[in-house]
C-alpha cells in the first residue's frame, strides 16, 4: 500500500466506510425480523405437535445452529 496515491487510499476508506454503514443498517433491520420469525415458527412448531400433525422440515430445522 505504499506506492498507493493518497486520493486513492480516501477513495478505499470511503468505500469501506459507506459498505460498514450500509452492513450495519441492513443488520440493525434484519436480525430483529428474523429473530421475530423463527419465534413465530417455533410456535408454530409447538401448536403442531400438541394437535400431533407433523411438522414440515422447515421448522424441525429450527434446531439447527442459530447464525444470529
Amino acid at each position: 500500500m505504499g506506492t498507493m496515491r493518497p486520493r486513492a487510499r480516501k477513495g478505499r476508506r470511503a468505500r469501506a466506510r459507506v459498505y460498514d454503514e450500509m452492513k450495519r443498517a441492513l443488520e440493525d433491520f434484519l436480525v430483529p425480523e428474523l429473530r421475530a420469525i423463527r419465534e413465530d415458527l417455533r410456535l408454530l412448531g409447538e401448536k403442531l405437535d400438541r394437535i400431533g400433525a407433523p411438522r414440515p422440515a422447515k421448522v424441525d430445522a429450527l434446531e439447527a445452529p442459530r447464525l444470529c
